[in-house]
């Protein structure tokens, strides 16, 4: 179980980096967000792609079907199967926070505090506390309901915030409540998605000859979700 303060710490570093974005949209999805330098974004196939590689291997070894990470130098890979947009697109926003969670939480090893972590960070870019507390009323159903609408979150992600969401208002960090200004201010409403990955193009393009050498396999933080 996570400790509270460091809940606050986790929220509050996942509010400052959606108010690093220059542009929010009413759902959170982080292959529209500027990333860490440190950090590339990528679909399997375009990555087998573009270092020239079958596809094939970078499934090798892992259950881990719609993501995982790997570590290269100085640069986190996050890689998903894009095939999960159609089949699960609540899920693969999901899994892709979480991922970040682990990058963004410094987590190195496996271990199940580091799961719930970055479980929890996930929760905290997808659907804020400080987002969705402003829409919540003492209806439960309700309740998930337009949660799930408005974030277009899963029913899982969506019950569990009503349940577990940080409704004490005098403990949000003066970051959160910039978010929420911001958000309810300025967040816009298309549903549009930004070429993320090709920002990253060059970099995997100048290692390509190395990167054919990787073993693709988790960085060891993550289990089958």
């Amino acid at each position: 179980m996570i400790e509270y303060d460091r809940k606050c710490e986790i929220r509050n570093c996942a509010a400052s980096f959606l108010l690093k974005q220059p542009v929010l949209y009413q759902v959170f999805d982080i292959r529209d967000m500027v990333l860490p330098d440190h950090i590339i974004l990528s679909s399997f196939s375009d990555y087998a792609k573009i270092i020239g590689i079958n596809p094939s291997r970078l499934h090798a070894d892992t259950k881990l079907l719609d993501g995982y990470t790997v570590r290269y130098n100085n640069f986190y890979i996050i890689l998903y199967d894009a095939d999960y947009e159609s089949q699960c697109p609540q899920r693969l926003r999901f899994s892709l926070a979480h991922e970040l969670g682990h990058v963004m939480l410094e987590h190195h090893t496996d271990s199940a505090i580091a799961e719930e972590e970055a479980n929890y960070y996930a929760s905290q870019v997808v659907a804020p506390d400080c987002i969705v507390l402003p829409v919540l009323t003492c209806n439960r159903q309700h309740d998930i309901s337009v949660v799930r609408e408005h974030l277009c979150v899963s029913w899982e992600t969506a019950s569990i915030k009503v349940s577990q969401v940080n409704r004490n208002v005098k403990s949000y960090s003066k970051t959160e409540i910039l978010l929420n200004q911001r958000y309810y201010k300025e967040a816009n409403h298309r549903f549009y998605r930004r070429n993320k990955f090709q920002s990253n193009s060059l970099i995997l393009n100048m290692e390509a000859d190395d990167l054919k050498d990787q073993v693709y396999k988790p960085c060891g933080t993550c289990k089958p979700r």
